[in-house]
């Protein structure tokens, strides 16, 4: 949220304590009265005039994060208070919905396009200029085969690939040479291999996995996190943001809540 996007959401909710703000909304709109604070008639006039506003941008502000607007009253407390209160101000949104409404930062206003909308068209709009090769089609229907000996034979439709596979429940997700983007299920994902998995804490774009063939026809697998706040750890170990791991076979991969076991073969 720019700037004078912010000053125009939080007067056009003046007095609208409900729902939630993000951090940009909030000190874009302090910034806002800092500035006009600077010309001392102005500063009275400010002072009453947007004493609503500025106290109700503070309490969605609150909510963002999961905390209840009462948490203002921490602010009569001398020099902790307001520590306190900044450091929640400071705190990035709760992620997805939480008691006070949906994310602000992942669900915008009606006609507006989301965060998620917006990588998943810039991905579309490189998809051209990327080789590689498509991953497995699965379904969660199992197909049944007969044999040449009339025996009837049950097989899943989920299976592996050559270049490793992710297991959860049983079934696997094969990964494909190259860059593999993993995360959970959802109808607009642009994620290439989607968990199915009611796990929140999982993103829609969690980590990838680069599968890469070497000249010797060895493969090396590695593994690094997307852009997000939701942590991935392999074998007890959390993955940093700046860190690529080489996986090894039959590796633990947790994504928010969720593990998968890393098969190469």
């Amino acid at each position: 949220m720019g700037f004078f996007g912010a000053i125009k959401s939080v007067l056009s909710k003046y007095a609208t304590f409900s729902g939630r703000a993000r951090r940009s909304e909030y000190w874009f709109f302090v910034l806002f009265c800092i500035l006009w604070g600077w010309i001392p008639i102005v500063n009275i006039i400010l002072l009453l005039v947007f004493l609503i506003p500025s106290l109700a941008v503070a309490v969605r502000r609150l909510h963002d994060i999961g905390r209840s607007g009462w948490w203002l009253f921490i602010n009569f407390i001398p020099i902790l208070g307001s520590i306190v209160l900044l450091v929640f101000y400071c705190t990035d949104s709760e992620y997805g919905d939480n008691q006070y409404g949906p994310n602000p930062k992942r669900r915008g206003q009606a006609g507006s396009k989301s965060i998620d909308d917006v990588q998943y068209e810039n991905l579309k709009s490189h998809a051209g200029s990327i080789h590689r090769e498509e991953p497995m089609a699965f379904s969660d229907r199992t197909v049944y085969e007969e044999d040449n000996h009339d025996e009837t034979v049950v097989k899943s439709a989920f299976q592996g690939s050559k270049y490793g596979s992710l297991m959860l429940d049983g079934k696997l997700y094969g990964l494909s040479l190259g860059r593999n983007i993993v995360g959970r299920y959802a109808s607009t994902s642009p994620a290439t291999i989607q968990i199915q998995t009611d796990d929140l804490y999982m993103s829609r774009q969690h980590c990838i996995i680069d599968v890469q063939s070497n000249s010797d026809g060895t493969l090396t697998t590695t593994l690094r996190n997307y852009k997000n706040k939701n942590r991935t750890i392999i074998d007890g170990q959390i993955v940093g943001n700046e860190v690529e791991v080489c996986l090894l076979d039959d590796c633990d991969i947790t994504m928010g809540h969720t593990t998968v076991r890393y098969n190469k073969n």
